[in-house]
């Protein structure tokens, strides 16, 4: 089965993280974690991190 893509390249739909998995991330950073450390071993780009960490 494939994939549909846009024209950007990119998968049609987009992915949801529930508010556990965001706050798990969070807490990691607010723990002194790299956030590009806890994005890489999450499987997430580090500015997806940087948007949940800016927002309240």
């Amino acid at each position: 089965m494939t994939e549909k893509l846009n024209p950007g390249g990119l998968p049609a739909t987009r992915k949801k993280y529930t508010p556990a998995f965001k706050a798990e991330c969070m807490r990691q950073v607010a723990a002194g974690a790299r956030q590009s450390d806890v994005a890489r071993a999450q499987g997430i780009l580090p500015a997806l991190l940087g948007r949940w960490h800016t927002r309240p």
